[in-house]
């Protein structure tokens, strides 16, 4: 089920894997309110993100998972 939030994007990191250092992960951090979310995101997305200014008003979209109660970065709009 696709998701459309007007959030405020907090920025991405890159991080090493914990139990094997050769995988490389990416996040993105949205916030409305107080409520934040972090996802996984894939090198497209982050180097589409990495340049954004960290607390920008952005409308994402979202693929909400109803089985597992997750939610994956779709785009921003």
């Amino acid at each position: 089920m696709l998701v459309t939030a007007e959030c405020m994007f907090m920025g991405v990191e890159c991080r090493k894997g914990f139990n094997d250092a050769s995988k490389t992960y990416y996040l993105a951090g949205f916030m409305k309110g107080l409520d934040s979310m972090r996802c996984y995101i894939d090198e497209a997305d982050y180097n589409q993100l990495v340049d954004m200014e960290p607390c920008t008003a952005v409308c994402a979209q979202f693929d909400y998972n109803t089985v597992k109660g997750g939610m994956r970065f779709v785009s921003l709009k």
